[in-house]
Parts: structure tokens; sequence; C-alpha cells
């Protein structure tokens, strides 16, 4: 790539001396630029630089003006200027090797090397050794992007270059081809010239100024500083390059990013809240640092800050300052689960009541992270995502957590459950535990046999008073009581009697079921009733056994002894009494006085009518009076012959 480059000097007159490119309109300007800076003082330097942008030829000026005392006019001098392409400047990683194509020329007969464009292939890569001056270094970075004075006290113009050429090079490409210096060292009552620059030289109290302010500069500042001191290896700079081309502010955007790659240095410490406000504040339109916002709110750029940042998009008013994060992005915050899980659920709970694309990946991902054992205790303080959650998997409430919720959503999520689950028999156990009588009918309706177990259950745990109302709906559902496995499941022959009680021996459903439930409850419930009330429950199920076809004998075999006993002591209370007399076959006036008798035939007519086993009459007592009255009762009886002499010898 070629370098255009030009010569002003004095000819009866300062003018252009030689260009190999035509400057057009812009030649009033850089004739002007290229004369001596008003009130200059060279002092121990030979000369100083200037550098502006030229809209009008496409290029960067980067010129050296010597004093030139040969000539005849006093104030004469050379200035030689480079018209540098933008993309040669933004390629130059030092620009100070620029500094080695400047050359000042002898005399007006030395000018036919400036109508030639110079190969960019001179200039050297080689970075320099030449240490700067970290004090004016800092001065420079508060003048350019704080709030310091654009003019910067030197000594003499040289002491300006090294550190302006360094702060230079650390700019990203359009910051540089915007950047207007000049390190003429003026006198501070100068006249301006009709160019605003960014930075220039005056001639000051270097010693006292850099005594007084070194220590005092910003965290941005120094890090700048440093930063310089790596050269193109400085991790800033690397972080400017990337980060600072499509910023909308240019110098103000320096302080900022050089601030944001600080926080990233510190992510421990790290605030995404005070990360948003800077942002904010810094960069208020969404393109504006696009690339910067992207990385960051996609996890890419300090990820522990990514939550507080999705969530200050997703709070974002009609005016936005962040753009859409990528559903990638959404996806590569969930690695911050569980250390930021709060931040996340928080994430979650907002933007489940949103119904945009990336939304409900936000909740589709923090979803995927809870586990079900810990969806309750997670999913509290978070109404809505606890809500989404259990509309997609109504199973979430089988997790113990189901006292949490209201009635009235329970009672909504009851019928997406799937009956088939083996946790609904503790989930509905845990119901009936709550005492809310509304959840009786949904559950008796939904979950019917689930509920005729447990409130059986909960009964058995000595829960029978606060359950009533439970256990009168189950009592209004006889065909799911009366099985083997739900009253074979009562733990107490108090409850067996309760329930007795409530559905009467003579209702069908009673007899239908016969004797073989309340045996099963018989065989292990633990005998907790005494006088009436035990003489009642043994006779209803001794009726019910011998009103069996089936497998009554079981319940006969184990009952008649007790009843039997009770009926020749005279022991036997009143309404067990009015029960057997009730239920037991009818004799004649003169005999049937005789519970005992009817009782007795009535055993050997169901022995011979069901076909029971023998060995069953056999071992209905061991009382040999008893057995006698049995043989008597069977020899009565058509069909009881084979009976009358077994269980006789």
């Amino acid at each position: 790539m070629k370098i255009d480059q030009c010569l002003f000097g004095y000819d009866d007159g300062h003018k252009l001396l030689s260009s190999s490119l035509s400057l057009g309109a812009e030649l009033s300007l850089l004739t002007e630029l290229s004369d001596l800076a008003p009130n200059t003082v060279f002092g121990r330097s030979n000369g100083y630089w200037t550098g502006i942008p030229l809209p009008g030829v496409g290029r960067y000026v980067l010129m050296r003006t010597w004093a030139a005392p040969e000539m005849s006019r006093p104030g004469c001098v050379w200035s030689h200027a480079l018209l540098i392409e933008p993309r040669l400047l933004e390629s130059v990683e030092h620009l100070s090797m620029l500094q080695r194509l400047f050359i000042r020329p002898s005399n007006n007969a030395d000018l036919a090397r400036y109508r030639e464009a110079i190969s960019g292939a001179d200039i050297s890569t080689r970075e320099p050794v030449e240490p700067h001056d970290d004090a004016v270094v800092k001065r420079l970075l508060n003048s350019l992007y704080g709030k310091g004075s654009s003019s910067i006290d030197v000594a003499a113009a040289d002491d300006l270059a090294t550190p302006l050429f360094a702060v230079w090079s650390q700019q990203w490409p359009r910051l540089r081809r915007n950047f207007r210096f000049q390190t003429a060292a003026v006198r501070t009552n100068a006249v301006s010239s009709g160019v605003r620059f960014d930075i220039t030289a005056s001639i000051g109290n270097v010693l006292e100024e850099s005594t007084s302010v070194t220590d005092n500069y910003p965290e941005w500042v120094k890090a700048a500083s440093l930063d310089l001191e790596d050269g193109t290896e400085g991790k800033l700079r690397c972080f400017l390059w990337q980060y600072g081309n499509d910023v909308k502010r240019q110098k103000g955007s320096f302080k900022p990013l050089v601030e944001l790659w600080l926080l990233s240095m510190h992510e421990l410490s790290l605030k995404g809240a005070k990360l948003g406000s800077l942002i904010k504040r810094s960069f208020p339109s969404t393109e504006d640092a696009l690339a910067l916002k992207l990385d960051l709110i996609n996890g890419m750029l300090i990820p522990d800050a990514q939550p507080d940042l999705v969530q200050f998009w997703l709070q974002q008013d009609d005016i936005p300052f962040l753009p859409n994060p990528s559903l990638d992005g959404i996806e590569r915050m969930m690695k911050l689960w569980p250390t930021f899980s709060r931040q996340l659920l928080e994430l979650a709970e907002d933007a489940s009541d949103k119904n945009g694309v990336i939304e409900n990946k936000i909740v589709e991902c923090v979803e995927s992270k809870i586990l079900a054992t810990n969806f309750w205790d997670l999913t509290q303080p978070y109404p809505n995502l606890q809500n989404l959650m259990l509309n997609k998997q109504p199973e979430l409430l089988l997790e113990g957590g189901a006292l949490k919720i209201s009635t009235e959503e329970l009672m909504r999520m009851l019928p997406l459950l799937k009956t088939q689950d083996s946790r609904l028999e503790d989930f509905v156990f845990s119901l009936i535990c709550k005492e809310d009588d509304r959840l009786i009918s949904p559950i008796f309706n939904q979950f019917p046999a689930i509920a005729a177990r447990q409130v059986v259950r909960a009964a058995s745990e000595s829960r029978t008073a606060s359950i009533k109302a439970w256990r009168d709906e189950l009592v209004r559902h006889p065909e799911l009581l009366l099985t083997r496995e739900v009253l074979g499941s009562v733990s107490l022959q108090s409850t067996l009697y309760e329930y007795l009680q409530q559905m009467r021996l003579s209702s069908p459903a009673v007899l239908s079921a016969g004797s073989d439930p309340w045996m099963a409850a018989m065989s292990h419930a633990v005998d907790d009733l005494w006088g009436e009330k035990k003489d009642i429950l043994n006779c209803s199920i001794l009726v019910l056994a011998l009103a069996s076809d089936t497998v009554g004998w079981k319940g006969v075999e184990r009952l008649f002894q007790v009843v039997h006993s009770k009926i020749l002591a005279d022991m036997l209370h009143g309404e067990a009494r009015d029960i057997l007399d009730e239920w037991l076959p009818k004799l004649n006036w003169f005999s049937n006085w005789d519970l005992g008798l009817r009782l007795r035939l009535m055993v050997v007519d169901a022995y011979i009518r069901n076909r029971w086993p023998i060995e069953s009459f056999n071992a209905l007592t061991q009382d040999r009076s008893t057995r006698l009255m049995l043989s008597e009762a069977a020899s009565d009886v058509p069909g009881g012959k084979v009976l009358s002499r077994t269980i006789k010898h």
C-alpha cells in the first residue's frame, strides 16, 4: 500500500511546495496547519507533530513541522505531511513507527522525493523500545477521555510525542482516524487556530502538576496507562479494539469501556446491577456498543453478570438499550446454576407471564434445572413460575408441597394427575390431613379407591375426630369401604364398630359384602372394645357370616363360642341380643326364647346349606357340653347327622 505525501515551506510565502496527491479544497486548511503555530516555543525541540483527518481527500494527515532558520524570513518552517489511508492507519500497530518516514528537506531544491508516494512496506514493524513518561500518559488519558484540559503542560514539544503516540496507538480504528492533535509547545496565552484539537501542548510548570495530581487519577486512567506498557499484547487494548468499533460516541466511550474491562477483571466482586446501570448510562441506544452488549447479555463476557443483564432486558421500557439475547445465550446462562439459582428463578418468574420466544426459553431452561424433589422449596417465592410448572407437570403436586398452594388451585389441578402414579397414596393422605372439607368431593370423584384407603389410614393414625367429614363421605360409598383391601386395613375394632353403626347391618350393601372384609380386619385389629359395643360387633359379624355362602365359616369358627358362651351365661348385652333375635331363625313359642338353641340351629343349617368344611364345624368349640348341644342340634336338622357324629365323637 502506498502513502501519499506533501511538503510545505517558504517560497515567497508559506505554501505547498511538493505533493504526490492533489489536495483540492483541503489545501487551504493544510497550508494553515503546516505553518508555524502561533506563539510556538521550540526550545530544545527541533519540531512538533500535527494529526488531523481530511475527509475531503479521504485521508488522515500526520505532519511533522521543523523550524527553518536557514530561510531568509524569521519564523519559517518546513512541514512534511503523510496522507494516510484509513485502512493503513488502522493496520499499523505502533503508530510511532510512522515517525521514521518523515524527512526534513535540506533546501528548496530538495523537493523531488515528495512528489512520489512512499511504500507502506517502509513502515517498521518492530515495537518501539523508547519508554514513555507515565505521568504525561495519565494527563493525556485524563484530558482525552476524562475531565482534564485539552492542553498538556510540557517543557518542550518532544516531551509529549512519545506518550501521545502510545496513547494514539491504543485507540481502536475509528477513534484513531478521528484523533486531532498538535504537540507544538505554545505559551498559555496563545491565540488558538480555527482547528479544534483534542490535545495540544503548552509551556507550563510540569513538575508542580505531576506531583500534585499523579496519585489522584481514577482507576480507569491508571488501568489504561498500565496497559500501554504491554503494547499490542495489552489485554485492555485487545478489549478496546474488539468492542470499540461500533460505539456511537468515540472519545466518550473510552472511559466506560475501560470501566467495563475493569469489572470483567474482577468478576467475584461484580454487581450486575452496577454493570447494567453503567451500560445504560454510557450506551443508551440498542445499537450503541452492540457487539459488547451482545457478548455481555449472552454470557460470553462477564458471565456472572448475565442474569442481572437479562433482568434489565426484561424490564426495559419503550426505549430499550439492550439487544435481545440469543437462545444459545439463554442456554449458556444455565451454567450458572446452582450458584446463581436465586437470580435465575427471579428471571423465570418475571418471564413466565410473557409469551415471547426468548421469555419462554428462559422459563424452559430454568424449569429443566429444577429437580422434582426440590420443586416446592425452590419455587415457593415465585408463584407465577410455580403455577406454570404445575400446569405443565401436574405430577409435581405429588412431591410433598401441595399443602402450600390454595385449595382452589389444588381442585383445578386434580384432574390433571395420572391415577397410575404410586405417589398418589401419600398425596391423598396429605390432603385428608389438610382438613379442608372442600377437597372431599373432588378427591373421591377423582381417586375413589385411593381416597377410601387413605381415609382408613388417617383414622388408624389417631386422626378420627379431625377427619370425620371424610369418614362420613366414605360411608356414603360402601362399595369402596366394604372390601378386604379397605375395611380389612382398619386397625381398631372400635373403628369397625363405628362403620357398622353408620352403615347399618340390614343395609343391602353390608349384607352383600358379607363377613369377609370384616373378618379381614378382625384378624389384626386391636381389641379396644368392651361391654355392649363389643357384643354388638361380634354378633353383627357372626350374623353376616351365617348369612354368607362363601367363606362365612371363618367368621363362625372365630365368633360362635364367644357369643354362645355369653348367651348361656346370660351376659350378652341388650342390643346385641336384639340383633340375634332379629336374625336368628324363629322357633315355636315354647322354644323361641332360647337364643342359644336358635344360634346352634342356624350354625348347623349354614354348614349344611353352604357345604362348609366339616373340620371347621368340629373346631367351633372345645367345650364338651357345647359340643353335645351342637351335636343334638345337628341331629335335628335334615342332613346334619354327619355333623352330629363328627362333633360328638
